[in-house]
């Protein structure tokens, strides 16, 4: 959906529009729990994890990088 107009964004297509948004940012963007686990990635952060946004949905940093690298993120 390309949006030419303001009153173009309703209630109805909001959530769309900002996924687009931040799908097309050039930024890794990601939200994650309180226990670290990826509630939602876009998919610039999709594509460096190299699997899809429902795959990304309830995995932790361990399942995407080493051990040492891991260690150091969490530093």
């Amino acid at each position: 959906m390309i949006v030419t107009d303001v009153d173009q964004i309703t209630p109805e297509n909001i959530e769309h529009i900002l996924k687009r948004i931040v799908d097309e940012v050039g930024a890794y963007i990601y939200v994650k729990d309180a226990e670290g686990k990826y509630i939602y990635a876009n998919k610039q952060t999709c594509q460096l994890f190299n699997c899809s946004v429902d795959k990304i949905q309830g995995t932790d940093d361990s399942q995407y990088f080493s051990p040492s690298l891991l260690e150091q993120i969490i530093e």
